[in-house]
């Protein structure tokens, strides 16, 4: 089970990686080569609890700059979808819970 999409894969390591504890935190590692979904939709935060608030927090691994999202969302699938980057770079994004 996927926390991110789109994932790395055997076949693709340079997409995201997700690490976390069910309902307290989840961590998205997003490469700046990592691609969005098809469609052209945005990366996603995936299989959370549908309807689940969370604080929202993008880390800058770069300048070491941590970012308050605010509280977000989930929709009715259990998704959140990650906002554009503010320039072409790695993230961290993270979700406590």
């Amino acid at each position: 089970l996927e926390w991110v999409e789109p994932h790395q894969t055997p076949e693709n390591r340079l997409s995201c990686y997700a690490a976390g504890i069910p309902g307290q935190v989840r961590v998205v590692f997003a490469p700046a080569m990592a691609g969005g979904r098809p469609g052209g939709r945005p990366q996603a935060f995936t299989n959370l609890e549908p309807g689940a608030t969370y604080h929202a927090l993008r880390f800058d691994p770069k300048l070491g700059g941590l970012e308050d999202l605010g509280m977000v969302t989930t929709d009715e699938n259990g998704e959140w979808a990650i906002p554009r980057r503010p320039i072409f770079q790695d993230y961290v994004y993270v979700l406590e819970g």
